[in-house]
C-alpha cells in the first residue's frame, strides 16, 4: 500500500515552469519542515527576483498557508478514495491494533 500512496503523490502533471516552481516549493516547506516565514527572507526572495519570467508565488506565510490548506483539502478526497479502495480489495490487512 505504501508504494500505491507515494506513486500518488509522485504523479506529474504537465505544469508550467512557473506552477511546478510553486509546487516544489509547496512540497519542500512540507517535506523539509521549513517555517512558513522562510518565504518572507529577502535572501530567499532575491534568488526568484534574479531569475527572469520566474516570481515567488508566495508573498507572504498566510498566502503560503492557505495554499497549502487548499491543497491538502482538494488532494485528500481522492486519496481517502483511492487508500479505501485499495483496503477493499486487498486479501488481507496487515497491521496490530495494540
Amino acid at each position: 500500500m505504501k508504494s500505491s500512496i507515494l506513486a500518488y503523490l509522485g504523479e506529474r502533471e504537465k505544469l508550467s515552469p512557473q506552477k511546478l516552481l510553486q509546487k516544489n516549493i509547496l512540497r519542500w516547506i512540507v517535506a523539509d519542515k521549513q517555517p512558513f516565514t522562510t518565504i518572507e527572507s529577502p535572501a530567499f526572495r532575491q534568488i526568484f527576483h534574479d531569475i527572469p519570467g520566474i516570481t515567488l508565488p508566495f508573498m507572504s506565510r498566510s498566502v503560503l498557508r492557505q495554499r497549502l490548506t487548499d491543497d491538502f483539502a482538494a488532494q485528500r478526497c481522492p486519496l481517502e478514495r483511492r487508500v479505501i479502495a485499495h483496503m477493499q480489495h486487498s486479501s488481507s490487512f496487515s497491521g496490530r491494533m495494540d
